[in-house]
């Protein structure tokens, strides 16, 4: 007797680890070829759970004409599907026995009737949004014939799954009395994907930010202009991803009426993108004032909500929170950084907008993002600086939002004057920007944003230092080679290449320098040796990162507490980012993780030294050996 081979399939599936037929069941190939063999349990309206195939087939039979259907929810209670005109309806007992009825107008979709199945498809797609799957493809076939089971199957998985039951679920959220991240923030790769931007996978970061992803976007903008409007305004993280050059086609009425739900206060991305298509229409008076308008705000230092809390204040602690949730998703971590950023900005600007209406108080919602940090995310934030070498591009602070929104009003006004516009205000920015130098921030307007951690100061053009502070910086390592010159070159690092003359100094500077009265001191996190980590990783210096690891092993039998012991891997991982093959960042790695574990005393510090990188390996490839021979060391020694 041959054996079914789904049944051969469901017994293989079966001895698999949970994760990996969770991901073997998701796979559209295997499912179109052996069907679902996991059930799917529907929650409905947050009291009824039913098998999904036996509700689908039951509602089938009803709409057919073969009358009042009857099964069993996952408890064994009786149900009645019946209709109510069109609609298709659950009975159920609630409370003392008392019949209740719930209506499930989407099942409408398994009707033979050719009006009311395309109909109930067209809105279920519509009230998906445009941040959802395509479903072109569905909607030809239903104007031809029944959907199958598994194209239902779809279309419920994106009721129950997709970016509009995401956006329900954060609102419903807020009204609880207490909110968990995984109530508000998703911990779906899919969701990011279809709302932000396909994955990116190993594409470079310049030509998915230039063609790939404002295709994406022109595509949500003409599914649904409002909706679509919404999305790529949180997501106008760079200049050239303002929606204004995409929309030309729509008239200044429709235009007008679409920004009138579009709320700017608390998120200054979505002001520049309102400001964008304000200036680029001002021969309209309607926008010549909004621009006026939104200049004046944007110049301000604070961006308030209606609570009174400021914006600048809000949008990055839900950014980083995102972020975290990102990195510890299944794969997450090894995504491309400026993927993740954009999908954290994006993400914190809904969740900005969703809480426009409730009065927040600051200092609770900060303690509360620090409680649900997570480690593993910032080493992974670390190991990014390898393939992204800005490290102030994956910054998450009010005041590195507040210069990168002042440096992208810079880029817009020179944008507009050159196509020969006029922007309102103008004064404005120039006294933004001389505050920010005021305020020992100078240039903070030109450092690197959310998305340009790959753009390099060597790969720019007049980014080099003048030979006046060449000079200056050659005397300052010269002199006082522990001094403050090496933060001032960490910062300056974002912005301009350093030079060679500078690179070679700097290495020689390090070998005499007292980087360990630190830790001798009492201060148990090294900060000059980080900002040299930083110098030497915006450069691409191995020559320096070896300094760096050279100092970090020296110092290491002094490290003695477990702040201390944490700072010397964290250095160890940041002077790594300067080496940007793969293969030889994995090499010089593993070899100064192992003697930094052969270095570090017993005790406390080799024991979180090795609680941590345990915590790096969990963002690192499966494949990766690179803790393996630390770990060892350090399990030993604990």
């Amino acid at each position: 007797m041959k054996i079914p081979s789904i049944l051969i399939a469901r017994h293989l599936c079966e001895l698999l680890p949970s994760q990996i037929q969770t991901r073997i069941f998701g796979d559209h190939a295997f499912v179109s070829q052996y069907g679902r063999l996991s059930r799917t349990v529907l929650t409905i309206d947050g009291r009824v759970s039913i098998d999904q195939h036996e509700l689908v087939a039951a509602a089938r039979r009803l709409l057919a004409g073969q009358g009042d259907q009857k099964l069993k929810d996952t408890s064994g209670n009786q149900l009645t599907v019946t209709l109510d005109r069109s609609t298709v309806v659950l009975k159920v007992l609630g409370e003392k026995d008392q019949e209740q009825q719930i209506a499930l107008p989407d099942l409408a979709v398994l009707s033979p009737s050719f009006d009311q199945r395309v109909q109930a498809l067209k809105r279920m797609i519509d009230s998906f949004g445009p941040a959802a799957p395509d479903f072109s493809a569905l909607t030809t076939a239903a104007g031809n014939r029944e959907l199958t089971d598994e194209e239902i199957a779809d279309l419920l998985e994106e009721r129950s799954t997709g970016f509009a039951s995401h956006m329900v679920r954060i609102e419903m959220a807020h009204r609880g009395h207490q909110v968990e991240v995984d109530d508000i923030v998703p911990d779906s790769l899919r969701y990011y994907e279809l709302y932000c931007g396909p994955d990116p996978r190993s594409l470079h970061p310049e030509k998915y930010l230039s063609e790939v992803l404002p295709s994406y976007r022109q595509r949500l903008l003409q599914r649904n202009l409002l909706k679509g409007l919404e999305i790529c305004l949180l997501g106008a993280l760079r200049d050239d991803l303002m929606p204004a050059a995409w929309t030309t086609h729509v008239s200044d009425d429709d235009m007008w009426q679409a920004l009138q739900s579009i709320d700017t206060c608390a998120n200054p991305f979505a002001a520049l993108g309102v400001l964008d298509i304000a200036i680029t229409r001002q021969h309209d008076s309607r926008y010549e004032s909004l621009a006026s308008e939104i200049i004046v705000q944007l110049g301000r230092d604070t961006l308030l909500r209606p609570d009174g809390v400021d914006g600048y204040e809000i949008l990055p602690l839900f950014a980083q929170l995102t972020l975290d949730r990102i990195n510890i998703l299944e794969g997450g971590a090894l995504r491309q950084p400026f993927w993740k950023r954009l999908c954290a900005w994006m993400h914190s600007g809904l969740l900005v907008r969703s809480t426009l209406n409730i009065s927040i108080k600051l200092a609770p919602l900060c303690e509360w993002v620090n409680n649900n940090r997570n480690m593993a995310s910032t080493y992974a934030q670390m190991l990014d600086l390898r393939r992204e070498p800005m490290y102030r591009a994956g910054g998450f602070s009010p005041s590195y939002l507040r210069e990168e929104v002042i440096g992208r009003l810079v880029v817009l006004r020179a944008r507009h004057e050159t196509a020969g516009r006029l922007v309102p205000n103008s004064d404005v920015i120039d006294a933004a920007m001389a505050k920010l130098a005021e305020e020992g921030s100078p240039l903070g307007w030109a450092m690197p944003g959310p998305l340009d951690g790959h753009m390099r100061p060597s790969e720019r053009s007049n980014r080099s230092l003048s030979n006046a502070d060449t000079e200056h910086v050659l005397r300052q390592l010269y002199e006082d080679p522990s001094g403050s010159i090496w933060s001032r070159l960490a910062y300056f690092s974002q912005c301009f290449d350093l030079g060679g003359k500078v690179l070679e100094q700097a290495c020689q500077a390090c070998v005499p320098a007292n980087f360990d009265h630190e830790l001798m001191k009492g201060r148990e996190h090294p900060d000059r040796l980080f900002d040299v980590c930083l110098i030497a990783v915006s450069h691409r210096s191995k020559k320096l990162a070896n300094s760096i690891a050279t100092i970090a092993v020296r110092i290491a039998p002094s490290a003695v507490t477990e702040e201390a012991a944490m700072a010397l891997l964290q250095i160890i991982l940041l002077a790594s980012g300067a080496f940007e093959n793969e293969r030889e960042w994995a090499a010089w790695t593993s070899d100064h993780l192992d003697r930094l574990g052969n270095t570090l005393p017993c005790g406390e510090a080799i024991k979180i030294f090795h609680e941590h990188l345990v915590a790096v390996r969990k963002v690192l490839p499966i494949s990766d050996l690179v803790t393996s021979r630390a770990e060892a060391v350090a399990a030993a020694a604990s």
